[in-house]
């Protein structure tokens, strides 16, 4: 496909893109960041970097200097303090900016002015985000960059799925009664009123092989998209558990780590609020020894845990908010030698591990895994020891 076929691209920006390399869709989806930037808010201290919310006190005033360059003045109140901020070459925001928008300035802080480097009308607040940096070129910054990539690929998503398995699982058809069932609101599909999630159901299961592994789950529920890293990360979790009589997976899903634990363990037990994904995880793990909890890995600390026999090794995959409190202090206090920890919120798992740290766990290694490229979206796997 060529840059001219794709949604949204004129003249203009297929020539920026040129000028970068970037001569078709295969070039443009495979036009990697060459880092990533974590943006959190920061103190303001003097002669340091800054990034802060605030709300414009004043208009801005743009002055044209040589060579087409220009600089950017306007006050930003934070609510306990009114900074000067300047901006070169980004006199054509002005017109987005006025008094009482509110914005975060990301910059240097240098005796009460801040020189700022960027500009986002997204406040940041108390979220922590990874951004893609890309080499790009004048009239092009990474933001407008991996907008664009993120649009081309969605527009074209359906196209790239190959014939065989379109007709195989019947792709447009899932998607439609996706799409249908959201506009329709008076379609009534039979729900489980204590546990939110996927209910299983023929016309909305699909079953994918990986590692060996047929593993079926519910479309409108949680599954891995990128089939290729997720299969690696699998291995890569196997490879670093020794094997062993009992191993946990808390959060297991639909069964889909779980599969390869069998593997290499004895017993596996797993743990899932969902219950409708333990449905699946049932039938994912037929023939292995193995036992499976409906219930929340709060629910399970408090009721279930102390019950089992000792675990050799933990893994652990939580959603983005982290942990649950009593599952993180369930595992501080455990003594199981070994945790293996995977998420995909850096943030969070920054935090979870801290309290496994100072809980007497070494971390012994750590590996970043890609799972959507061309996003400001990265997942960790940590391998944590029990100090001995």
């Amino acid at each position: 496909m060529q840059l001219e076929d794709i949604k949204g691209l004129g003249p203009k920006t297929i020539n920026l893109l040129r000028r970068l390399g970037i001569n078709d869709y295969n070039d443009l989806i495979t036009y990697y960041p060459y880092r990533y930037d974590v943006i959190k808010k920061t103190d303001v201290v003097n002669g340091e970097k800054v990034v802060i919310d605030g709300v414009l006190e004043s208009l801005p005033t743009v002055t044209y200097l040589r060579n087409h360059k220009d600089k950017m003045s306007f006050k930003l109140n934070t609510g306990d303090h009114l900074f000067n901020v300047v901006i070169f070459n980004r006199g054509f925001l002005k017109s987005k900016l006025s008094v009482g928008t509110s914005i975060t300035v990301i910059g240097k802080y240098e005796k009460n002015m801040i020189v700022a480097s960027d500009i986002k009308f997204k406040l940041i607040g108390d979220e922590t985000r990874i951004e893609p940096i890309y080499h790009v070129t004048t009239g092009i910054n990474s933001s407008q960059l991996n907008n664009i990539i993120i649009n081309a690929i969605n527009d074209d998503i359906i196209d790239y799925v190959p014939d065989y398995l379109n007709k195989k699982y019947d792709f447009k058809k899932k998607l439609y009664l996706i799409k249908k069932k959201k506009k329709n609101k008076k379609i009534k599909l039979k729900e489980n009123h204590y546990f939110s999630g996927t209910v299983a159901s023929p016309e909305n299961t699909m079953t994918v092989e990986l590692g060996g592994h047929k593993l079926s789950f519910d479309v409108r529920g949680f599954f891995q998209s990128n089939l290729f890293v997720f299969e690696k990360v699998c291995r890569l979790i196997t490879s670093l558990l020794p094997g062993g009589k009992n191993i946990l997976d808390m959060y297991s899903g639909c069964g889909s780590i779980s599969a390869f634990l069998t593997e290499k363990y004895e017993n596996v037990v797993l743990v899932e609020h969902n219950r409708d994904a333990i449905v699946f995880a049932e039938q994912n793990l037929t023939g292995t020894k193995h036992v499976s909890y409906g219930l929340s890995g709060a629910a399970w600390v408090k009721t279930c845990a102390a019950t089992l026999p000792p675990f050799d090794a933990v893994t652990i995959d939580p959603p983005r908010s982290g942990m649950e409190k009593e599952v993180c202090q369930w595992l501080c206090a455990s003594k199981i030698p070994l945790i293996l920890s995977l998420s995909c919120d850096p943030a969070t798992h920054a935090r979870d591990c801290a309290h496994l740290i100072k809980a007497g766990y070494n971390l012994k290694q750590m590996y970043l895994l890609d799972f959507y490229p061309n996003t400001s979206h990265i997942e960790s796997l940590c391998v944590l020891e029990l100090e001995q």
